[in-house]
């Protein structure tokens, strides 16, 4: 691989209105605009963006959050694109000084994998087809960096057959149907809570404070649970049908598209799997405890070893919590990396505007995890 440099940033959670999390356009311009510069008097270099992005679940179109279709992900991406119209205008000036644009959806942006969303993210951005490159799951770079926004490990947002969802309409996920409950039960109880401070504690709080308006939460409550059971039915009936076998979907494409060797990609399906058990052990872990996604990178550490594939940097977001540890006992050994969020939506105590910055050499590489801070 060339030498250059390679920046990641993860969980924006760009949105619309009154729900938007995302108020660091300013910030993110500069930052933007300085990786432009740099890129002008550097070898070359990368930026990922490493996964919700955008949050179409947070924006409000005819009333509702959640729309499923087409036409509805259209909307929320123009709502979206106008409301943050100097971070897409910074994009376009980032690609045109010669950074190539890497995007990797998350949980809150899947809409991206269906090809008439990205067409028009592109043309919101003016951009060419090969500006910005879209990764479906992950993003191997050898003997560099494995990247991934990390959902596929977090048993309520995982995304049944990932690779098989470019163009169909994205699964509805628990993680997403439990935020609209909140939301709604917080709106039916007079609560109008901003979504950072959103949870069942706060709605809990002010259901206590008006509990003359508790019954306008039923409806909230019995509509998530309705779409909870629907979106499970069809994520088992999904994991029943056998792929074609000549489609995109056979594990020598799944190769290809993640640019590693089939069985690699079928252990990662493994170990990233949605099981009860891995469910009630992150559940239960106490507060201090090594953060799940750590684990889920050694997993994915020990599933490149063992096919000779692994990387010194393993990449992962969702979190919203910036990270930098070793992943083994060797000082030398790998590294997990997370970028945390540049939103509003990161714990009290987490430091936000951070990035993840990789650094290849001719036969070295370094990494750090750094704030911006202009």
């Amino acid at each position: 691989m060339m030498p250059g440099t390679l920046i990641v940033i993860s969980d924006l959670h760009m949105a619309a209105g009154r729900h938007d999390p995302f108020s660091e356009d300013a910030a993110l311009v500069a930052f933007l605009d300085e990786l432009g510069s740099r890129a002008r008097c550097e070898p070359p270099a990368r930026l990922v963006l490493l996964g919700d992005t955008l949050d179409f679940t947070l924006v409000e179109v005819d009333g509702r959050r959640i729309d499923p279709t087409v036409a509805g992900a259209l909307a929320r991406l123009d709502r979206i694109a106008a409301a943050h119209a100097p971070v897409f205008d910074a994009l376009r000036r980032l690609a045109g000084a010669g950074v190539e644009l890497h995007l990797v959806p998350g949980n809150h942006d899947l809409e991206l994998l269906r090809p008439p969303v990205m067409a028009r993210l592109r043309n919101l951005m003016a951009l060419s087809d090969g500006a910005v490159r879209l990764h479906p799951w992950v993003l191997y770079l050898p003997g560099l960096a494995y990247l991934e926004h990390g959902q596929q490990h977090h048993d309520i947002n995982r995304v049944p057959g990932l690779l098989r969802r470019a163009g169909p309409e994205p699964p509805l996920l628990a993680g997403t149907i439990y935020g609209e409950y909140l939301i709604a039960a917080a709106d039916a109880v007079g609560a109008k809570l901003p979504i950072e401070r959103t949870s069942m504690r706060s709605v809990a709080a002010a259901t206590r404070q008006r509990p003359w308006l508790l019954p306008r939460a039923v409806a909230p409550t019995a509509h998530a649970t309705h779409a909870l059971v629907r979106s499970q039915l069809a994520a088992r009936r999904a994991a029943r049908v056998p792929p074609p076998a000549a489609s995109a979907t056979d594990p020598e494409r799944h190769g290809v598209t993640l640019n590693l060797p089939p069985a690699v990609v079928a252990d990662l399906e493994r170990v990233s799997a949605s099981t009860p058990a891995r469910a009630v052990r992150r559940l239960a872990s106490p507060r201090g405890d090594e953060p799940y996604m750590v684990g889920a990178a050694r997993d994915v550490h020990r599933s490149l070893g063992g096919a000779h594939q692994s990387v010194p940097f393993y990449v992962l977001a969702h979190t919203h919590q910036a990270d930098d540890r070793l992943l083994t006992a060797n000082p030398a050994g790998p590294r997990y990396l997370n970028a945390g969020t540049w939103s509003r939506l990161a714990p009290a105590s987490e430091q936000r505007r951070c990035y993840v910055e990789i650094t290849r050499e001719e036969s070295t590489a370094t990494a750090r995890l750094a704030v911006w801070d202009p």
